[in-house]
């Protein structure tokens, strides 16, 4: 190899080891979260010049091929926050094909859950579904448990958003049995906050609540601020559903604010959807209008198609219950060509609304 390329090798390793520091300082948590989040932004056009060069020469050399994985299994949950879920998919499908050439198992397994999670935010379920497949079966394989518990997390989202919710638990009490024993704090919180969700939707918010509080409980004392942000938006929603509205609110704003101070883009338009929601319970609708339609533009530079139609959808039913029939259908028409799209199981709902208000128009 040439002296040229040697640096620039040299240059990237550098930078791998910036990315793995600052992701060991943002897992700390607390203070650190956000310093760590702000030194990323400002080292971003290095790391992906760097992360850029790696790809085009991972054919070239086994240390740079390596390099490819260790910038993924270093800073994923940096990427997660900063880069969009699309570029996120193109970059991830490059790294597997180098794990493959390089037979690195783990980090195939690995690759395959980030995968899942950014084809599901792009509203790619059944791709998003094989990669889980493909993950798990790794993990097992290698006997990676900590890999287990984070693609039976995924896979318990998975089911969950099928309403398929006995697999759900299942999948998420054995994450939290292997997260017990690997001594992944996060993880298990993530379980005990996504079981939560699942007994809210059984129609048990007193259990789910007592869920949402011990996975609290446990990002509080990990210092995690993204799973204190997610636990407060569910726990809002299970006082929402129980009509504890001041409860509600209270989670929705706090959960806002914190989403904004550790820059979590996705978060915050979660939030700002929760808020929407609130106040369309309420009755408030004029807030709800501007609450959704605050949300839109960031669910859209995300890419997060599954979000921006529920949130369309929601939108056109606060602005339909304010008399404004014509952008309340404009609005549906849009929710509906997103679902058509992602031919996700809200078609038909949309579809026989839409039917409803014209013919109500029309009479």
């Amino acid at each position: 190899m040439t002296t040229f390329f040697n640096a620039q090798l040299r240059h990237a390793a550098y930078y791998c080891d910036v990315l793995r520091s600052l992701a060991q300082r943002y897992r700390e948590g607390g203070a650190a979260f956000s310093a760590a989040l702000e030194s990323f932004d400002q080292e971003s056009a290095n790391l992906q010049a760097a992360q850029g060069w790696i790809e085009t020469h991972a054919h070239k050399d086994d240390l740079v091929a390596r390099l490819c994985g260790d910038y993924w299994l270093a800073g994923y949950l940096l990427f997660e926050l900063r880069l969009p879920p699309a570029l996120r998919v193109e970059r991830l499908g490059k790294a597997l094909e180098v794990a493959r050439r390089l037979q690195d198992r783990r980090a195939e397994g690995r690759h395959f859950c980030m995968l899942a999670v950014a084809k599901a935010v792009l509203g790619l379920e059944d791709e998003s579904r094989q990669s889980l497949r493909e993950a798990l079966r790794i993990v097992r394989e290698i006997g990676d448990l900590s890999g287990e518990v984070e693609a039976l997390v995924l896979l318990g989202e998975d089911y969950y958003a099928r309403r398929s919710y006995s697999q759900a638990v299942r999948c998420y009490e054995k994450a939290l049995e292997l997260a017990r024993e690997v001594g992944d704090l996060s993880s298990a919180g993530a379980a005990l906050d996504n079981l939560g969700l699942v007994y809210a939707s059984l129609e048990d918010p007193k259990r789910a609540v007592r869920y949402y509080r011990r996975a609290q409980a446990i990002f509080h004392q990990n210092g995690d601020l993204r799973g204190q942000c997610a636990t407060l938006g569910n726990q809002g929603l299970a006082y929402l559903h129980a009509r504890k509205l001041p409860r509600a609110f209270r989670c929705f704003t706090l959960q806002l604010e914190l989403a904004r101070d550790i820059g979590d883009r996705r978060r915050e338009s979660i939030a700002l959807g929760n808020l929407g929601d609130y106040y369309r319970v309420k009755g408030e609708f004029r807030k709800a209008v501007e609450c959704y339609e605050q949300a839109l533009p960031i669910l859209r530079e995300l890419g997060a198609l599954t979000h921006v139609g529920d949130t369309l959808l929601n939108l056109s039913r606060v602005l339909y219950a304010l008399g404004d029939r014509e952008r309340a259908l404009a609005e549906a028409e849009q929710a509906l060509a997103i679902f058509e799209q992602l031919q996700d199981h809200k078609t038909a709902e949309v579809r026989h609304q839409l039917e409803q208000w014209r013919s109500d128009n029309s009479g």
